[in-house]
């Protein structure tokens, strides 16, 4: 996006996360200089939570059904939006092609970390066994467990609930 190009762009996200007041300050950022379409995809989440990834004809009907609507040979970037929307990259970029670019949130914020551990030169030795914490804002953590055992296809041993307020 800040290459210059003017580029149209679909951001694909959560209702919440379009209404959020941090979104509303990137597209105050960009909206001058690319088209952007904001694309609530509630759907595509319930979808992910209800482990129903591998009925690939209700995923490609729900893409169809959030994405038909542009004119996609004139997308330029797809912005996944959502930490669950990774999972359905393939798929997405199959309804868009080669030629869009698909940017996803999570590999994003895995590229902030790092250079924030770089900064702090706080990357773990290489000696370091790892140990992994998960945290949901959500109230059941079995079925965050459940969710997050099937996604990382091996068994998630500590889960929390945290505030976010």
């Amino acid at each position: 996006c800040e290459q210059g190009d003017h580029q149209r762009i679909i951001v694909m996200a959560t209702p919440l996360t379009l209404r959020e007041e941090k979104f509303a300050r990137l597209m105050e950022r960009f909206q001058d200089a690319h088209t952007i379409y904001r694309q609530p995809c509630p759907r595509l989440v319930e979808i992910v939570e209800h482990d129903e990834l591998d009925d690939r004809e209700l995923v490609m009907a729900q893409l169809r059904e959030y994405l038909y609507p542009y004119d996609l040979s004139a997308i330029d970037s797809i912005v996944l939006g959502c930490t669950h929307f990774p999972l359905l990259k393939a798929l997405i970029g199959g309804v868009m092609g080669r030629e869009v670019t698909l940017i996803s949130s999570s590999t994003e914020a895995a590229r902030d970390v790092a250079e924030i551990l770089a900064r702090r030169s706080a990357y773990a030795r290489a000696d370091h066994e790892a140990r992994y914490e998960f945290y949901t804002t959500g109230d059941d953590l079995e079925e965050f467990r459940g969710f997050g055992s099937r996604v990382f296809r091996e068994p998630i041993d500590t889960v929390a609930h945290v505030d976010l307020v």
